[in-house]
C-alpha cells in the first residue's frame, strides 16, 4: 500500500501509514531504525514485536483487534499512536 500525504501521521519521528489501520501498516523513520519494533496496547501490555533494519518496516496487525496502540522502537523514544479500526 503506498504512503499518502493525506493518511500520513508524523508523530515523534516516525510515519505511520494508512493510520487508521485495518490489517497492515507501514512504518517510516527520519532515519536507520535498527531493532525491534514494539506495539502495546492502550493497557501498555506488548501485543506485536517485530525486528527492523532500515528506514521503513510493514506491521502486520491482523491479530490486533480496534483500538488505539502505540509503536515504539525498543530502547529509545521514538513512538507514535495508531488506530486499528475494521
Amino acid at each position: 500500500q503506498p504512503m499518502t500525504a493525506a493518511a500520513e501521521n508524523h508523530e515523534n519521528g516516525l510515519t505511520l501509514a494508512p493510520n487508521p489501520a485495518t490489517t497492515h501498516m507501514g512504518v517510516r523513520a527520519r532515519g536507520f531504525m535498527r531493532g525491534s519494533l514494539v506495539v502495546m496496547d492502550a493497557d501498555g501490555r506488548v501485543v506485536l514485536r517485530q525486528s527492523v533494519s532500515g528506514d521503513q518496516a510493514e506491521l502486520d496487525l491482523q491479530g490486533l483487534g480496534n483500538g488505539l496502540y502505540l509503536v515504539r522502537l525498543e530502547g529509545t523514544a521514538v513512538m507514535a499512536r495508531f488506530i486499528v479500526s475494521r
